[in-house]
């Protein structure tokens, strides 16, 4: 579960940080 927090995680920062280069 753990591991699927963390690929979550990525996820969500990944998603976060293309909206903020946008």
């Amino acid at each position: 579960s753990e591991m699927v927090q963390e690929a979550s995680l990525s996820k969500f920062k990944s998603e976060v940080q293309r909206s903020l280069v946008r």
